[in-house]
């Protein structure tokens, strides 16, 4: 049975707070800046910007490498709760949000894709991704 409440604790709040990592604390030199400009909302983000920074100092791994955790985190509890009961198939799509996270570093160390790669992005995405099995109590080796 699908359950309302861990969607929205374990994939709805990591994913606003990656999303709110981004959105006030990262270059206004990203993609979603464009967004926010198109649907005429860019001034009241740049102010909320402004606030947050002027308030609150993040740690560089807090700001580089805990929202791809946060979305490995999300990415992998929708997949378990969509997927848990499913047993073969089930498991490949809970791996999957590991596996294109791990993909996306990769791809950034050859240079095949924008970013810098980043082993401690490596490590907290496989952190994120056995604490999101723990919480959700899934078994993913064995029976």
């Amino acid at each position: 049975m699908f359950s309302y409440s861990k969607f929205i604790i374990h994939v709805t709040i990591p994913l606003l707070a990656g999303g709110c990592i981004y959105i006030f604390f990262r270059s206004p030199d990203i993609k979603m800046f464009e967004w926010f400009n198109t649907i005429g909302i860019i001034e009241i983000i740049l102010n909320l910007r402004e606030v947050a920074q002027s308030n609150i100092n993040l740690n560089s791994w807090i700001l580089y490498s805990l929202p791809d955790g946060l979305w490995t985190y999300s990415f992998t509890s929708s997949m378990i709760i969509l997927w848990r009961n499913n047993d073969q198939l089930g498991k490949i799509f809970i791996y999957l949000p590991l596996m294109l996270s791990v993909l996306s570093e990769l791809l950034q160390y050859f240079e095949i894709i924008s970013g810098t790669f980043d082993r401690n992005d490596l490590f907290v995405v496989l952190i994120s991704f056995l604490i999101c099995n723990f919480f959700l109590n899934l078994k993913i080796y064995g029976t």
